[in-house]
């Protein structure tokens, strides 16, 4: 049995406006078992996305990467206390102390208590 899909006109459950459900995106939620059409525009769906989970924009601020000093942004406000890493600093940064934490280095790993907090270092 052999299916065709039509584009379809639907309304936004959020600001009311007529969205088009086209054939091809009818094709894409059958072919993932989706059961229910978009009940969302895609402008209102995008805005969902981007809120938190209490229904509020994600506001991002503008820093300068500690590591490399190229611009980022954060979703927290920073106030100069503590570094600031960009995504591919940050990243770096956890793979090389991943590296060290495992033993990758070929230096023997010994944990330290630092106030507190247990820390991995070469002693």
């Amino acid at each position: 049995m052999t299916v065709s899909f039509v584009d379809r006109t639907l309304t936004c459950r959020d600001c009311g406006r007529e969205f088009l459900f086209t054939a091809g995106e009818q094709e894409f939620y059958q072919s993932r078992g989706l059961q229910n059409e978009p009940r969302r525009c895609p402008e209102c769906r995008a805005a969902r996305r981007q809120a938190d989970g209490n229904g509020r924009a994600r506001v991002m601020h503008d820093v300068v990467c500690s590591n490399c000093g190229k611009p980022t942004q954060v979703p927290f406000r920073a106030h100069g206390a503590r570094p600031v890493y960009s995504w591919t600093a940050s990243r770096r940064w956890v793979d090389a102390s991943y590296a060290i934490a495992i033993g990758l280095t070929g230096e023997p790993v010994a944990p330290r208590i630092l106030s507190g907090r247990q820390t991995n270092t070469n002693s």
